[in-house]
C-alpha cells in the first residue's frame, strides 16, 4: 500500500535513505580491505553515500571508493562523477 500521510512518507523516505547509507558503508569497507575492483553495486547507495560524504566534508572517503569502482559506472552517472570531481578538487586544495 501507499503511504497515506506526511509522516509515513517521511518515515518510509528516512529508513529508506539509512538503507543505502548502510550500503554505501559496507561498500567503503569493502573498497578499504579489499584489492580488488568493486563490479557491482547500487547506483542510488553510491549517489546517497556520496552526497552524505560531502555534506560531512568526508572528500577522502569518495575519492577511496572511487579507485576501486568500474569507471563504466562513473562515466555513465553524471551525479556520481560530480561527487568524485568535486573530493578531487577539495583535496587537492584548488
Amino acid at each position: 500500500r501507499r503511504p497515506v500521510s506526511e509522516k509515513e512518507k517521511l518515515s518510509i523516505t528516512e529508513k529508506r535513505r539509512k538503507a543505502l547509507l548502510k550500503e554505501f558503508d559496507s561498500l567503503l569497507l569493502e573498497a578499504r580491505n579489499s584489492r580488488k575492483k568493486i563490479k557491482a553495486c547500487r547506483k542510488e547507495a553510491l549517489a546517497a553515500g556520496f552526497e552524505h560524504c560531502y555534506k560531512n566534508e568526508r572528500y577522502q572517503d569518495i575519492l577511496v571508493l572511487s579507485e576501486k569502482l568500474n569507471r563504466k559506472l562513473m562515466e555513465n552517472n553524471a551525479e556520481i562523477n560530480e561527487f568524485i570531481e568535486i573530493a578531487r578538487i577539495r583535496t587537492q586544495g584548488i
